[in-house]
């Protein structure tokens, strides 16, 4: 029996599924749209089989969702992402923020989420993911290679390029209930696109609910000594040092390292967390 040759999806395109499913509307809605010119297609010399642009989609997708949140009376809910199409929000998000190719890829974050479900917590409006917001104990290599200066050869595998190829699932380490956690690594995003005042909701939301989520850690007897985090966007810069981390740069490097001592900083953070804590500890006395 001869097997029919299927084709090789080229890496910034989508199938007519893919993008379908990624604009949230029936296969046979995406290729009226297609027939009637408002989705292009694109097909390789000799061949009938067509494909869709990735940025293109992500912007048709993130202009409908966009849309939708302007005008949304939902509230905003935090919560840790519990199913596979939470990390697909995630995903997502990252593209809008990103960029195509700039973000780990559903298959990586999947992974890691699959490794230990508790390190990434999302926020929701409309059941769209607007926010998101990562938790992950990295071993010392990664650990090294995210806060040291940055390699001179860069190396790329699914988890990202240069410091970032270091993240992925086999470099985590577990939460295991009565075990301090010696660093939590930070990462957080909001949806681009939205008024100031739905950006500061979301990101109010994230960090407040970042302080309850390490609350409940230590709860569970998992106290975290301290936090790092990376960002070489100026929302993320200035984000960091509004939270009063501590600023680490490297000559010629442009991204900026940051870390918070949650056990010793009179940054408002670290006093709130630290208040927590005692809290508990009274409590269980």
């Amino acid at each position: 029996m001869v097997m029919a040759k299927v084709s090789k999806v080229p890496s910034g395109f989508y199938t007519g599924v893919q993008a379908a499913a990624r604009l949230d509307i029936s296969v046979g809605t995406f290729y009226k749209q297609v027939k009637q010119g408002k989705i292009k297609k694109y097909t390789a010399p000799d061949s009938s089989e067509g494909y869709y642009n990735k940025e293109e989609i992500e912007k048709m997708a993130q202009a409908k969702e966009l849309f939708i949140l302007l005008y949304s009376i939902e509230p905003v809910i935090f919560e840790r992402a519990t199913s596979e199409e939470d990390i697909k929000g995630i995903v997502d998000l990252c593209v809008a923020i990103y960029g195509v190719g700039g973000t780990p890829s559903f298959e990586t974050r999947l992974a890691i989420w699959h490794k230990n479900p508790y390190v990434y917590y999302v926020v929701k409006q409309e059941g769209i993911v607007v926010g998101y917001i990562s938790l992950i104990w990295f071993n010392d290599t990664a650990l090294s290679h995210l806060m040291g200066p940055a390699p001179k050869q860069k190396v790329q595998t699914p988890a990202g390029t240069g410091v970032y190829s270091f993240t992925g699932p086999e470099n985590m380490l577990p939460f295991i209930p009565g075990q301090p956690i010696d660093s939590l690594f930070i990462s957080l995003g909001a949806r681009p696109g939205m008024s100031n005042q739905q950006q500061r909701e979301y990101g109010f939301r994230l960090l407040r609910g970042m302080l309850e989520v390490l609350e409940d850690f230590a709860r569970r007897g998992m106290p975290v000594q301290k936090v790092y985090a990376t960002s070489e966007k100026q929302d993320g810069i200035r984000l960091a040092r509004k939270l009063g981390m501590k600023e680490i740069k490297y000559p010629g490097d442009s991204l900026v390292r940051f870390e918070l001592d949650l056990e010793t900083s009179d940054s408002s953070l670290a006093v709130d967390y630290r208040e927590r804590v005692r809290t508990l500890q009274r409590a269980s006395a």
